[in-house]
């Protein structure tokens, strides 16, 4: 089975911006009942849909006890027992969640046992894995709902929402389902959130000066490069004509720096953008998202958190801004103050960001645009080298990176591998501190690269090798097309 089907995708904006962010700042009416029933009729629905066929791969795997559990929450929901619902429905999604980092184990290798080869059924394992995942999801939403029914719900009940459905998102939830809860629980916040997210009126210089004794500007770096390899070919502003590009860049798989391609986004607007990390903690800083700890997976020190991103500022981001720029050699304790939103599908689960960006008109008018995704980390994060199935717009809007790309014909001296999961599209070679002895190939690949800076948007054709490095607390959006 493939899970619920849930990701009823969507694309950013692509519309002009006025340089000021879309998300209000203003007082948000309180939630009516009718508003409630709307998203109760819709949990309801994807509860009666996908729970009975659930039940039954439970049951085929002696889980009655569970499909029973299961059984009674659904029913606590349908008769509108919001209190009796959530209190069968908690513990039902964390019993979900330990089943699932089960399975996360197996598939690292990392269970005492050896659980994973003992069954010799890679498939079968995935089938279950899948069950539980929306079991999971099927929880966490009902928990979400029953914590914002009208008469009951309080700021603490709300918070607890919020959690649930970015919680049921991160694992695959419906985008629509998570943004009218999401919607819902705010409108229960009202007070609270209309103050963290009311802002000041102030000159550019003032609010850069607040900012910078907050410790909440990302710094810039003027690092340079080095003779060792060409450079990545750059155009300068005004952007290039999609005819131009994709005469002389698109069509040729040739890569290319556009400068200035964030002039017209509010996300890079000096007063109110992205650059001051406290625009996040402000408006969005009670939801939960998904970090990455250390500075990649091969790193024994890396692993996963969830944190809200709030406590993503305060713990990660604004320490981050006060280290500058971060050396290529981190010893353990400071991989430990890497962390990284990768690859995350930020815009579907916060919409209201989705106004602060423009997507490159590129994109559709060459292809078709597949996925948007955010990177905000700290100095010292690294995407090891890999190359992906789609064309690719990797956007700076604040901080500096290091990027390294390789053609597709020098492949053969990558050493492709990475897993069985990563279908061969990640290098084995730590491409900074490379081991001659294991990989004598690699160091008569052909590469060029290049400083990607504020403003800048690289083009990386599909099949292209590249690799990242954040010199400074970075925030990117990447447009896969």
């Amino acid at each position: 089975m493939d899970g619920f089907g849930l990701f009823d995708s969507s694309s950013g904006s692509d519309s002009d911006s006025d340089n000021e962010p879309a998300y209000s700042a203003l007082p948000i009416p309180p939630p009516t009942a009718l508003e409630f029933d709307a998203a109760y009729e819709h949990v309801h629905r994807v509860v009666h849909g996908h729970l009975e066929p659930l039940c039954t791969a439970l049951s085929d795997r002696g889980e009655d006890a569970a499909c029973a559990a299961y059984g009674e929450a659904y029913a606590a929901l349908a008769r509108h027992d919001s209190g009796g619902c959530i209190e069968i429905a908690t513990p039902l999604a964390a019993s979900a969640w330990d089943r699932l980092q089960t399975f996360a184990k197996r598939l690292s290798g990392s269970t005492p046992d050896g659980a994973s080869s003992a069954t010799g059924d890679g498939d079968e394992d995935e089938d279950e894995r899948l069950i539980w995942r929306d079991l999971y999801i099927i929880s966490q939403d009902m928990v979400a709902l029953c914590s914002l029914e009208p008469r009951s719900v309080t700021d603490e009940s709300a918070r607890a929402a919020l959690a649930a459905t970015d919680r049921a998102f991160m694992l695959g939830g419906a985008v629509s389902l998570t943004q009218q809860l999401a919607a819902l629980a705010a409108k229960s916040l009202p007070a609270l959130d209309a103050v963290q997210s009311a802002p000041s009126v102030d000159s550019v210089e003032s609010a850069a000066a607040k900012s910078a004794a907050a410790g909440t500007l990302i710094p810039t770096c003027d690092a340079a490069l080095s003779a060792d390899a060409p450079a990545i070919a750059r155009c300068a502003a005004p952007p290039l004509s999609v005819k131009d590009f994709e005469a002389h860049y698109f069509l040729l798989k040739l890569p290319v720096v556009l400068e200035g391609a964030t002039a017209a986004w509010s996300a890079a607007s000096r007063v109110s953008g992205w650059r001051d990390v406290e625009c996040f903690r402000r408006a969005f800083g009670h939801r939960t998202v998904p970090i990455e700890i250390g500075r990649h997976h091969e790193d024994s020190s890396w692993n996963e958190e969830l944190v809200t991103i709030g406590e993503f500022v305060e713990r990660y981001l604004i320490p981050s801004n006060a280290r500058g720029v971060v050396p290529l050699e981190l010893d353990h304790a400071q991989l430990r103050e890497v962390g990284y939103l990768a690859q995350h599908a930020l815009f579907d689960q916060l919409p209201g960001l989705r106004e602060d960006y423009i997507v490159p008109p590129y994109c559709a008018a060459l292809g078709e645009l597949s996925n948007i995704n955010a990177w905000i980390g700290t100095g010292g994060t690294v995407s090891p080298l890999h190359y992906d199935t789609y064309d690719n717009f990797l956007t700076q809007v604040a901080g500096t990176k290091y990027v390294r790309l390789y053609a597709e014909a020098e492949s053969s001296k990558l050493y492709p591998g990475g897993g069985e999961e990563s279908q061969g599209n990640i290098s084995r070679v730590d491409v900074e501190r490379p081991d001659g002895d294991a990989f004598p190939l690699f160091q008569g690949a052909l590469y060029t690269e290049t400083y990607l800076k504020e403003g800048d948007a690289l083009f990386i054709p599909k099949g292209t090798w590249h690799y990242v490095r954040s010199l400074t607390t970075s925030i990117s959006v990447n447009f896969w097309f």
